[in-house]
């Protein structure tokens, strides 16, 4: 069977122009914005009214982590006036102009090119965030003009490729992961102390920057790298999770996976040694999402790698380019189908997944998409009109999970306290609580007693006196003058763990103070029981042989309780459960299964300031 399909010249002209077409009317079609985009635009925002590159005015935190993406939206904003238009406007040019670079400066032949197309308009990840107003669309036109200088101008243009380089970075750190094996193979043949000066002058903008934020936020990585990353999960679960989420991108759009993983294989196979150090740039980025445990959001860090994938398939100069392109497209009718996205995209449909991974166009398409305009005050969403009511009825801090769509339209007299702590300095510098059904990304902080109230009055209320060190720490930092000797003292304290070892990761990771055996906590219903106070909790200790999965709790008072099973410190599952306040005092038993393996049950609330308590945990009778 011969598979070297041959078109006609003039088709091989009309062709990838029709497909350039069709891809342009998709990016429209799927066009919207996102929750986390609009955190950066309140960054944004604020800056353009004189509050400096701050999320909460007076409090210097780095709560975006793109400032190149964020600097070029400066004159669109400045010009345009609206943040909505703005967003999407930058995100398609962007798209349209790296897609363009692509098929005519780095795709080798029209057949090629025909590929390409037919794989970005099928690929659900590319198209999601071509727009979104997240940073992929720059990353994308870098990583096309690094590929552009590489195979045009040469290897050897070391300054060039360096300040690419650098800028991805700058515009989102952990990309530079894609290019460093590139440059060593181009830094190589002219090694020594020049060519390592010319890579570090290319290097310059994002050297510059890390120079700025550290005076500036005294910090040289953004605040969500230190919320997101700062968790107390181990290694394995983190790497569990990083599996799900290629799962997931497998399940919701494989043309995307398949393309890389193309990309890592066929080079080795053909033996095509000058593509090997952008392969060897895909692996390790795709070894630091398994690392990290991917993301919730689906698809998105599968964007660059993808685009790498293509070039490398373009290079590689298949004959079969016009048999592969029809399949890529088939593919794209495979879960989300960017082809067949309309206005209706997302309604009635649960966008969040298994392990917490959702699709995220999904849940903001209804209320950002730009098919659903039709006239309506855009963004379109609840998120937008609490942060409206917030602004108009007044009050100081506003605690949310939501930060962006919200802190945007509150303004910047609103204090937005964010519980997962992606914007705030504080809440990152703590373990997160364990959570049953966590998502990654969301790691959901407690909050002290006396942290509020120091928000709220300006001075240091909290009750734990190594608390009260760091946060004194951090507003020295985030909030004193820039100069001061206490403030420079207290960037070396905070970037060199000082403050941290202080911490109790294990006992906020995993809130119980107080141990119990279950014949202690075996008592009369309505008794005293147990009392677990605010962020504290009790581990309650099993049988060492048991034959019963059914656990029966007790709760009392209105609380949100969360249950975890636990063999030893191994968290085997989890539930919370709520206990109602039109429920009888003492209220019934709940069941909750338990794994059998189980050996320890630990009980905490799962809500701030809430007094609860657990009267009674037993188990049903075993067999005689």
């Amino acid at each position: 069977m011969n598979t070297n399909i041959q078109l006609s010249p003039r088709w091989m002209m009309i062709l990838p122009l029709l497909l350039g077409v069709l891809f342009i009317v998709v990016l429209i079609r799927t066009a919207w914005l996102c929750d986390d985009a609009y955190i950066s635009y309140r960054t944004l925002d604020n800056f353009m009214n004189g509050y400096g590159l701050t999320y909460n005015p007076g409090e210097r935190v780095q709560a975006f982590t793109h400032p190149l993406w964020l600097l070029l939206h400066i004159p669109f904003y400045w010009v345009v006036g609206n943040m909505y238009s703005t967003g999407l406007v930058v995100a398609i040019i962007c798209s349209v102009v790296a897609v363009l670079l692509l098929c005519q400066k780095v795709v080798v032949n029209r057949s090629g090119m025909v590929l390409v197309l037919a794989a970005l308009i099928a690929s659900k990840a590319f198209t999601d965030y071509a727009t979104s107003g997240l940073e992929n669309p720059m990353t994308h036109l870098l990583i096309v003009l690094f590929a552009w200088t590489w195979w045009k101008k040469g290897r050897r243009h070391l300054l060039l490729l360096s300040f690419i380089a650098g800028l991805a970075a700058l515009n989102r750190m952990d990309t530079i992961l894609l290019f460093v094996p590139a440059l060593l193979v181009a830094w190589w043949p002219q090694k020594g102390i020049k060519a390592t000066l010319t890579v570090l002058l290319g290097l310059l903008p994002f050297l510059l920057w890390e120079v700025f934020a550290v005076i500036y936020y005294g910090f040289p990585f953004p605040n969500s790298a230190y919320g997101k990353l700062n968790h107390g999960f181990e290694a394995a679960t983190m790497w569990e999770q990083g599996g799900y989420y290629y799962l997931d991108s497998l399940t919701r759009d494989p043309i995307t996976l398949i393309v890389i993983v193309a990309a890592l294989v066929l080079p080795l196979l053909l033996k095509r040694k000058a593509l090997w150090p952008w392969a060897a740039g895909m692996a390790l980025y795709l070894l630091y999402i398994f690392y990290i445990g991917g993301d919730f959001m689906s698809g998105r860090f599968f964007c660059a790698p993808f685009l790498l994938g293509l070039i490398i398939l373009a290079r590689l100069e298949l004959k079969i380019n016009l048999v592969l392109a029809p399949v890529a497209l088939a593919l794209g009718f495979v879960g989300g189908a960017p082809l067949l996205s309309g206005a209706d995209y997302g309604v009635n449909e649960e966008a969040v997944g298994s392990h917490g991974i959702a699709d995220e166009r999904a849940y903001y398409y209804p209320g950002t998409g730009l098919l659903t305009a039709q006239g309506r005050e855009m963004p379109a969403l609840e998120l937008a009109e609490r942060g409206k009511k917030l602004r108009e009825g007044g009050g100081d801090i506003y605690l949310t999970g939501n930060m962006g769509f919200l802190g945007f339209y509150a303004g910047p007299g609103m204090y937005i306290l964010d519980r997962y702590a992606v914007t705030s300095p504080f809440l990152a510098r703590l373990p997160n609580v364990y959570q049953p059904n966590w998502r990654p990304g969301h790691y959901q902080r407690p909050i002290p007693r006396g942290y509020l109230n120091s928000l709220t009055t300006r001075t240091n209320q909290l009750e734990q006196p190594e608390l009260r060190q760091l946060h004194n720490a951090l507003n020295t930092v985030t909030r004193g003058p820039l100069w001061d000797s206490n403030r420079w003292d207290e960037i070396w304290k905070l970037n060199t763990g000082h403050y941290a070892a202080m911490i109790d990761k294990a006992g906020v990771f995993m809130p119980a103070k107080t141990q119990a055996t279950l014949q202690e906590m075996n008592i009369a219903p309505g008794a005293t029981g147990v009392v677990t106070y605010v962020d504290s909790g009790v581990v309650v200790h099993m049988p060492p042989i048991r034959q019963a999965r059914e656990v029966y709790l007790w709760l009392q008072r209105e609380c949100e309780f969360v249950v975890v099973f636990r063999k030893g410190e191994k968290v085997l599952g989890g539930e919370i459960l709520i206990a109602a306040p039109e429920q009888p005092d003492p209220m019934p038993g709940r069941k909750v299964l338990a794994p059998l393996a189980t050996d320890n049950v630990v009980v905490y609330p799962n809500t701030h300031h809430c007094p609860c308590a657990v009267g009674r945990i037993e188990l049903p009778a075993l067999p005689q």
